[in-house]
């Protein structure tokens, strides 16, 4: 750590009852959106810790902040010197992950913040039925539904504090005022906490989002009070059909509505182009996965004149546009509260995942008094002058700033000119500007492509060097000179809208008021240009109070960004406003609007970066230049210098990649069945574990599944009518509790894994269910089809379990020698594939061997349930064709059923290989890929010998047969019948897109639909009972 630079003081907590370790409950892969849903709407998925567990995390110091607390709440006001603010986080984040004390407190915390700003009246709001009701209006209205215009654009700011107190008329001058309280002298001070300049960039999207001032006299706001992302979407109709293609809810590629913010560095626009791409990414797979038949693509021709036809369209372009709009403003609102929200209050230097959620959902019984959802916001003038943040800008976008300035001002010195030739200068820019937002320089620099997008290697460049750049500081002396017009405009509106003085804010906010100018700064420069300026603490305006106090010291957890004292403790209580006022981030906030796969999507895991998202939205944006892993995606908002001396404090440091983000390889999905000389090359790479080069004795095999798949059956079987016969029918999802569960057990058998309520008459460490579920996201974590994000997701739980596995697997006698002639077991054969050449010579065998056990299981799940799945697609006649031969015990009908079987996983299974070519490569459909292309190359055997079938395809068969044979089998009425899948669409970014779908690729999902999945989940059959 630099000399120069002090360390940040980090609040120790008791680690045993911490955030940062707990284990998830075992459940299916379904469960996981279902346990984050409880967390955030306050349910807990584990048990509680009572009172004595979180005592034992508390100190002394910490018993001193409730009695601080309790004295400011029977007073009415704390004076903020005593960091009451900081210690109410450092008591908080202490507690355990699933406290309900800890729940209470921070949700008495949030009702505290709420309760500092004024509120439409707290009456029940209804959550509204009718389509028009269901999304987002262009400007913001019909929020509120007593109060439809609350919070629109284009309607008058509020004012939150009536200005009593008598004020001079005789005000300083605005530039006197920037030269001696603002202007930044002797350079830029880079932050304390290492903060980025992304910092810096969200906080404007965020500011201009709620903040647009319009009208002759300043007091109208152009935007709306809802932080529904309208720099990207526009803030009326006229701006939103502007960025629309009116096809499919797609976005004009990389581009944005609002005109103000290409005045602001490239990276702030990369920034929104991030969220632009976004969009487009949720509304392709909103239409892929198409839940419950919600987005019904027309069948007619889309240029057809039928007006039926065009409306047909029109709504279906619509309905995909506004969810894709809420899933997008989902993820925004999550980074907000996740990542940036985090890094203001220093969290990010902790190992805990407790925030400041205002979305929480209260417990009315368990306390007094709670703070109500969804009444809607009017942001107000004041909050306008505080969230103005230049200071911070870094010394290489100040410089960037200066020359744009410059040029607006043909050449004349920002620094000297008026604020009127200022105003006049931006006013003749905007008006230059194209009305369609494409048409626009959205990222100055560089040139769009002919798809109309920008290149990934350019933009990622930006954003890299973004993340690089270190922030400035807050405080008084912070502003480049080059900004002056533009802050003593501020000054000039302040005066128009006639707010209160810094001493009337303070105490409308809870705070005890400045009671000499070293209260407000104790620098000495300060505190005299403050007295020479206004004569009495008193007299000191809002805005120029605002932006000359002084800083918190930097506190962990409490002060990451360092803002002023003011500043600090009214910006928690806004954003607590913004969020829980606003009914589509709480009321409606739900699976039901977004989707099961969009609430999904954006949600935050406790168990990835403490619930950060941020690289949710990187990922999406360039699928080809991070790391899973990237230290650039994960955590940008603070410089990869300052996260390395963090998480190397936090002994995390190799849980990331460092390296700067740069272009891998694409990945394309190939159809290579016409070509099965090239499938047998791959298959035959001796790099990948495999099961299909060892020999066993058939009716070993056989015997094993043959037993289980008939208890299954039997067992988790249930009857169901059936109108056209006096007897029932039975029915039992075939994939979950048949298919999946007998080879979890083939598998704990090969492998020595003991499972509960077994033959083993040791004490089983898992049941089939949690088994299951370990192999499936082993396999699903090395998945080439999950998206990057999602693969990070699966990873880091991969890597817990295998981790576990270690502990579990019996190595030592999986590994010892086995003798040619030693007598064939399951468990031997399990043994020959562990110390099979391959894995012996591997250094990480345990590793090898998790990621072998997986596939042992998952492969065979994933061949036989879509096998099955093609043949009931052949109707009853063919299932009864296969079921009579089932029934037939000679050789012939064996070799028979097991082609049958074959066809079926050569006509219907995509079970791939995932490679990285190293030369060129053709395909019989797509023709010559580049060098640096991964390929999944879906590989089908082409026939088997009776006499040397391999373990895996023995096993399956033996299934498959017990399977068929069941009398009138057939699906189960509806959904459920079906396997859970979409087309694979391979989202390549907005440039480099190949148009349409991977033909004959498929990609499944959970039971829920909630997330994609490598392997079919559930299929439910039913078969006449006799």
């Amino acid at each position: 750590m630099p000399k120069d630079k002090p360390a940040v003081p980090v609040v120790p907590t008791a680690k045993a009852a911490g955030h940062a370790s707990n284990a998830r409950a075992w459940s299916k892969p379904s469960s996981f959106f279902k346990d984050r849903r409880r967390q955030q709407s306050g349910g807990f998925s584990v048990p509680q810790t009572g009172t004595l567990t979180d005592l034992q995390t508390l100190r002394l110091y910490d018993i001193g902040t409730i009695r601080l607390f309790h004295a400011a709440e029977k007073a009415g006001y704390y004076d903020d010197e005593n960091m009451l603010l900081e210690r109410l986080i450092q008591l908080l984040y202490k507690l355990p992950r699933h406290s309900r004390r800890g729940k209470l407190l921070t949700d008495a915390f949030i009702t505290k913040l709420w309760s500092t700003l004024d509120h439409p009246q707290p009456t029940p709001i209804p959550t509204l039925m009718g389509q028009e009701n269901r999304h987002r209006t262009a400007d913001g209205s019909n929020s509120n539904p007593y109060l439809r215009t609350l919070g629109a654009a284009g309607t008058p700011y509020a004012r939150s504090v009536a200005p009593m107190d008598v004020q001079s008329p005789d005000m300083p001058d605005p530039g006197l005022i920037f030269d001696t309280l603002l202007s930044r002298n002797g350079g830029c001070k880079p932050h304390q906490c290492g903060i980025s300049s992304m910092m810096f960039y969200l906080g404007v999207i965020i500011t201009h989002d709620i903040f647009q001032t319009g009208g002759r006299d300043g007091a109208i706001n152009l935007a709306s009070s809802y932080l529904d992302l309208s720099p990207l979407y526009g803030n009326s109709w006229e701006e939103q059909k502007e960025m629309r293609q009116f096809k499919n809810g797609l976005l004009k590629p990389d581009c944005f509505a609002h005109k103000r913010l290409l005045t602001f560095p490239p990276a702030c626009r990369v920034f929104l182009v991030m969220f632009n791409r976004f969009h487009n990414y949720v509304v392709e797979q909103l239409a892929s996965i198409n839940e419950a038949n919600r987005f019904k693509k027309p069948t007619s021709a889309r240029d057809s004149n039928d007006p039926d036809d065009q409306k047909a369209w029109e709504q279906y372009d619509e309905d995909l546009f506004q969810t894709g709009r809420l899933v997008t403003c989902g993820l925004y609102v999550n980074i907000i509260l996740k990542d940036y929200v985090r890094a203001i209050l220093c969290l990010n230097r902790t190992d805990s995942t407790w925030t400041i959620d205002p979305r929480t959902n209260m417990d009315r019984h368990a306390q007094k008094t709670t703070a109500p959802t969804g009444v809607g916001n009017q942001v107000s003038v004041e909050f306008n002058l505080l969230y103005r943040w230049h200071s911070i800008l870094s010394s290489r976008d100040a410089e960037w700033i200066a020359e744009e300035m410059r040029e607006l001002l043909d050449g004349k010195d920002p620094e000297t000119a008026t604020f009127h030739e200022m105003i006049m200068a931006f006013q003749s820019w905007e008006t230059a500007l194209p009305t369609d937002p494409h048409q626009r320089d959205s990222v100055p620099g560089i040139k769009r492509q002919s798809d109309g997008a920008y290149s990934d290697d350019e933009l990622v460049d930006i954003l890299r060097a973004s993340i690089e750049d270190t922030a400035g500081s807050f405080g008084a002396n912070s502003v480049p000179r080059c900004l002056r017009p533009v802050e003593m405009l501020g000054i000039l509106q302040a005066r128009r809208w006639r707010v209160c003085t810094l001493n009337e804010f303070r105490a409308f906010i809870g705070l005890t008021r400045h009671r000499t100018f070293e209260d407000i700064n104790p620098d000495p420069a300060v505190a005299a240009g403050l007295k020479s300026l206004y004569g009495s603490p008193a007299n000191v305006e809002l805005y120029p109070g605002l932006m000359s106090e002084k800083t918190k010291p930097p506190m962990a957890p409490g002060s990451g960004v360092c803002l002023g004292f003011t500043s600090s403790r009214a910006i928690l209580s806004d954003a607590v406003s913004l969020v829980r006022g606003d009914r589509f981030y709480t009321d409606d906030f739900t699976p039901k609007n977004l989707t099961n796969w969009g609430f999904a999507e954006v949600d935050s895991d406790f168990d990835v970066d403490s619930g950060n998202v941020m690289y949710k939205l990187i990922f999406c944006a360039f699928p080809h230049h991070f790391q899973r892993d990237s230290i650039y995606a994960h955590h940008p908002l603070v410089t990869p210098a300052e996260n390395k001396i963090i998480f190397e404090g936090l002994k995390k440091a190799s849980e990331y990649t460092w390296d700067p983000p740069s272009r891998k390889a694409n990945t394309l999905i190939v159809k290579e069945s016409g070509e099965p000389e090239k499938a047998a090359r791959v298959s035959n790479d001796q790099t990948q574990p495999t099961v299909s080069s060892l020999e066993s004795p058939k009716h070993v095999v056989t015997d094993f599944v043959v037993l289980t798949s008939a208890n299954l059956l039997k067992s988790q079987s249930y009857s169901m009518p059936n109108p056209s016969s006096d007897h029932d029918s039975r029915g039992i999802d075939v994939v979950s509790e048949v298919i999946n569960s007998t080879f979890v057990r083939l598998t704990a058998e090969m492998f020595s894994l003991s499972l509960k309520a077994t033959s083993d008459k040791r004490r089983g460490a898992y049941t089939d269910a949690q088994l299951g579920t370990i192999l499936s996201v082993l396999y699903a974590a090395e998945s080439p089809r999950l998206s990057l994000g999602r693969s990070y997701e699966l990873q880091r739980q991969a890597r817990d379990l295998v981790i576990r596995f270690r502990k579990e697997i019996p190595l030592s006698k999986l590994t010892k020698g086995l003798s040619d002639n030693s007598k064939f077991s399951i468990r031997s054969y399990g043994q020959r594939l562990t110390t099979s050449q391959k894995l012996r010579d591997n250094e990480k065998l345990a590793d090898r061997v998790a990621t072998l056990v997986a596939c042992s299981a998952m492969v065979p799940v994933l061949l036989l349930s879509e096998s099955l799945d093609y043949h009931l697609n052949q109707g009853p006649e063919h299932m009864e064709k296969l079921r009579v031969i089932s029934q037939q015990k000679t050789d012939t009908s064996e070799q028979v059923l097991l082609r049958y079987f074959l066809n079926g996983c050569l006509l219907r299974c995509d079970d791939d290989s995932s490679k990285e070519s190293a030369s060129p490569t053709s395909s019989a459909t797509s023709g010559v890929t580049s060098t640096n292309t991964r390929i999944l190359i879906d590989y089908f055997p082409e026939g088997t010998n009776s006499d040397d079938v391999n373990f895996c395809i023995e096993a399956m068969a033996a299934l498959f047969k017990i399977i068929v044979s069941l009398p009138g089998l057939r699906r189960a009425p509806g959904a459920p019948g079906h396997l859970a899948s979409v087309p694979a669409v391979q989202w390549h970014g907005q440039t480099g897109r190949q148009s349409g779908t991977e033909e004959g690729q498929s990609m499944y999902m959970t039971s829920d639909r909630s997330s994609f999945w490598p392997v079919p989940v559930t299929m439910n059959i039913v078969w006449d009972s006799i």
